[in-house]
């Protein structure tokens, strides 16, 4: 028996239960989450409503509440009514970086909730860096670091080559950014930091000193930010090849390093600075192991931290102590663990030359 129309309860229901209906968020969107980052073994977690991007985490509603994952475990996205959006995704999700950067470049000229902008800066700049495409990778880099300077410290892009007309435009860029008054102190260490690494690339160790003089000038400067500075001066002193200098500064500033990224720099620059006084065999094999220890201490980090350039100078040491069997096994390991890193190219043309008869 159907209850009577009549009822109050009944006609209460028939008004709410529509405007519930229209209320409630449409679950539509989806997130593919991995341990390893890549979604050939990913989880999808379906029916979600993806909201926002704090820090390092994206944010979802799923079965009435909300939660969040580390953006390093979110291998793709899946947003209804963002078909560009979702088509970058699947590029990047197999790898091929050209088409995901052009991309996510498109889904950036179109409007969009705050949150996808974010999302697609940071993607954008990781699809970048991997293909060395540096004019669409430093723009995200320096949205990046006025909104979050930590972050911005892992997605850091390669430098194209020192006469690259790329890296005058974003040093111009950078400066204008510090020209904002709003600017915290976090954020004003991060951009002369990319300043000070672009010059020192381009040979210019004058205005390299200058930018880091800059930097320690900042009040209020943490532990941290004490490193960052003291790993600047490291990094130009090397440029000028003064490698005791790089080694004082690196050995009486141990205390300073505590975070991994700084101490794998610190590391690996006490490992450049040993193989540039290296004059002899046994000096040879200390540098080979200083490169080594760079190599153990964080090959299972967190975008394994001069990894790869540890690994080609470890085989280009065994080259030079006539060790060309230990050498070609390194390259080796360097070309199928870093196949998109720059360190790997020149690792299969060394290899390419050892293969080779000499004349």
């Amino acid at each position: 028996m159907s209850p009577r129309l009549d009822n109050p309860r009944v006609r209460l229901l028939a008004m709410i239960l529509p405007a519930l209906a229209t209320w409630a968020p449409a679950l539509a969107d989806a997130v593919y989450q991995s341990s390893a980052g890549k979604a050939a073994s990913a989880l999808k977690i379906p029916d979600v409503k993806i909201t926002r991007i704090e820090t390092d985490k994206l944010f979802f509603e799923t079965a009435g509440r909300e939660t969040s994952r580390d953006i390093k475990v979110v291998a793709r996205i899946e947003v209804e009514g963002q078909s560009a959006l979702n088509a970058a995704e699947e590029a990047f999700e197999k790898d091929d970086w050209p088409a995901a950067t052009a991309a996510y470049q498109q889904v950036l000229l179109a409007p969009a909730k705050p949150w996808i902008k974010d999302w697609v800066e940071l993607r954008l700049l990781q699809a970048a860096s991997h293909t060395g495409n540096f004019p669409a990778a430093f723009p995200g880099y320096l949205r990046l670091i006025q909104k979050d300077p930590a972050m911005a410290a892992r997605y850091k892009p390669p430098l194209p080559e020192p006469t690259s007309p790329h890296l005058d435009a974003a040093l111009a860029e950078a400066q204008k950014l510090l020209a904002n008054p709003r600017l915290t102190d976090d954020q004003k260490r991060a951009l002369y930091s990319f300043q000070a690494e672009i010059y020192r690339h381009k040979g210019d160790g004058r205005n390299a000193a200058v930018v880091a003089e800059k930097m320690s000038a900042l009040p209020g400067a943490t532990t941290e930010a004490q490193a960052q500075v003291k790993l600047e001066l490291a990094k130009i002193a090397l440029a000028d090849k003064d490698y005791k200098k790089t080694a004082n500064l690196i050995q009486s500033s141990r205390t300073l390093f505590t975070d991994p990224i700084q101490q794998a720099d610190a590391l690996y620059l006490l490992a450049e600075a040993q193989y540039g006084l290296a004059k002899d065999e046994a000096a040879l094999k200390d540098a080979a192991l200083a490169y080594m220890r760079v190599v153990a201490h964080f090959a299972n980090a967190e975008g394994k931290p001069h990894v790869a350039d540890s690994l080609f100078m470890t085989a280009k040491i065994h080259e030079q102590l006539k060790e060309p069997e230990t050498a070609t096994r390194i390259y080796h390991r360097l070309a199928a663990e870093f196949k998109d890193d720059p360190a790997a190219a020149k690792a299969l043309q060394r290899l390419a030359q050892l293969r080779s008869p000499s004349p």
